[in-house]
């Protein structure tokens, strides 16, 4: 586990072992209430293939609070982590915090794994609209980074015939 600190900034731990990201939630649901079963480090965690990823979980707390959870994974190529990181954040759940805090979760979570020396960059699915293409592009810009951005790829749409009969 990894705590970087500042008296006039949030903490940070980063959490990588899944028996301390188990016993995250347990932590969070004091601070921030009961989770969404999605929004759990369990559900987070199955998720993964612990063969080819390693988690990275950002806790960001003011204090002793936690205000926010961000899940990322780092792939691993022939058993040693790339730096490569990973979030998927289309259906809302990699980042943990209340609406007004999200943003600001976000960002700092980003700025945190950014810092790390081992990181070589982040992927990031994101939906469309929102606020999180915004904290991406206000990133780049100023720590002077390459954003790409394209559509979604990795979804197919299957046209099915107009009725029943006609399939």
């Amino acid at each position: 586990m990894d705590l970087v600190s500042n008296l006039n900034t949030p903490s940070l731990e980063l959490l990588s072992k899944p028996a301390a990201i188990i016993a995250l939630e347990e932590r969070a649901r004091s601070h921030m209430g009961e989770l969404r079963a999605i929004d759990g480090p369990r559900f987070f965690l199955a998720c993964l293939n612990l063969g080819k990823w390693i988690p990275r979980v950002a806790v960001i707390k003011h204090g002793d609070t936690i205000v926010g959870i961000v899940y990322a994974k780092e792939r691993k190529l022939a058993g040693v982590p790339t730096g490569m990181l990973v979030a998927h954040g289309a259906f809302e759940t990699f980042i943990v915090a209340a609406p007004d805090r999200r943003e600001a979760v976000l960002d700092t979570a980003l700025q945190f794994f950014l810092s790390l020396p081992r990181i070589r960059g982040i992927r990031l699915m994101l939906p469309p609209q929102g606020f999180e293409i915004d904290v991406c592009e206000r990133i780049a810009s100023l720590r002077k980074l390459d954003l790409s951005r394209r559509p979604d790829s990795n979804h197919f749409v299957v046209r099915l015939a107009s009725s029943y009969e006609s399939f």
